[in-house]
């Protein structure tokens, strides 16, 4: 993971920070080491003292782990710069067995609860659940708050790849990962290209559509499912995969940036290999 600052969010500095050894040199901008997955989410927390300014909720993948297929669990770290991370080895792992993927993670300073939205297991379909905490050690689950399938869905909606709440004014706004499957048959899909005449072409892609909530528990989606940020044209560097960023939108003189993940191919084991060949 490296550290990267910008002054308009457009154009990025990388500094030297000499923290990380990489092909002998410690001349980079790494500031965690390179692992075989790290996956987190960092919010700077105003409830804390300044030594736990910064609060991620992570997963590392491990050998032993791919080898028992198992879900990565969660852990906690914090930090006073964002930068230099601590790990508290007595309460990791603080929450198992409940995503393989992304999450979202906010503070709610009216109920002074921290609350993290993920995929639980089994997971399938995919939905958002909700986990809340006053310390991060000890969660509550409070069970399912969104399900894929609903009247305004496409059959194909199938999977929710994960959500990622923010406050905007009065509401609690989301950016959620909205996966389109086949329906009852998502293994058969992963591993196998529909054929050439098959009427739903967007199987394995995924966009992004919005959700809200007066609260961050009660959860509602537009009638309209139009995506807020749709896939691009087939081959551009958005038209496979767009995946939520780990961290809210940035609100810039009246105007909303979000970050996101883009990829060529899709959500799938057959197209992934596919542009690995052509590529």
């Amino acid at each position: 993971t490296a550290y990267a600052t910008s002054k308009d969010g457009i154009h990025w500095e990388k500094p030297i920070m000499n923290m990380v050894e990489v092909n002998g040199s410690k001349q980079n901008n790494y500031i965690i080491p390179e692992m075989l997955s790290h996956t987190y989410n960092i919010i700077d927390d105003p409830s804390d003292i300044a030594a736990r300014r910064y609060k991620m909720i992570f997963q590392v993948e491990s050998n032993e782990g791919q080898w028992a297929k198992d879900h990565m669990p969660l852990c906690l770290s914090y930090s006073h710069d964002g930068i230099h991370w601590k790990r508290p080895t007595h309460v990791n792992p603080v929450i198992r067995g409940i995503s393989d993927g992304g999450w979202g993670f906010i503070y709610d300073p009216d109920r002074r609860k921290y609350q993290l939205y993920t995929r639980r297991v089994p997971n399938l379909p995919r939905d958002i659940s909700l986990y809340e905490s006053y310390d991060l050690v000890n969660w509550e689950d409070k069970g399912r708050v969104l399900v894929p399938g609903d009247e305004h869905d496409p059959p194909d909606t199938f999977n929710f790849q994960g959500m990622q709440p923010f406050y905007y004014e009065d509401f609690c706004l989301a950016l959620l990962n909205t996966h389109y499957s086949l329906p009852g048959a998502e293994t058969y899909e992963v591993y196998n290209k529909a054929p050439d005449d098959y009427p739903n072409r967007r199987l394995g892609q995924v966009d992004i559509q919005l959700a809200y909530s007066r609260d961050g528990v009660t959860w509602s989606r537009p009638d309209d499912r139009s995506p807020v940020i749709p896939n691009g044209p087939a081959g551009s560097r958005d038209g496979g995969v767009i995946f939520v960023p780990s961290s809210a939108p940035i609100i810039r003189n009246g105007e909303t940036w979000i970050y996101y993940f883009g990829y060529r191919h899709a959500h799938n084991t057959w197209s992934h290999f596919q542009y690995l060949e052509d590529h």
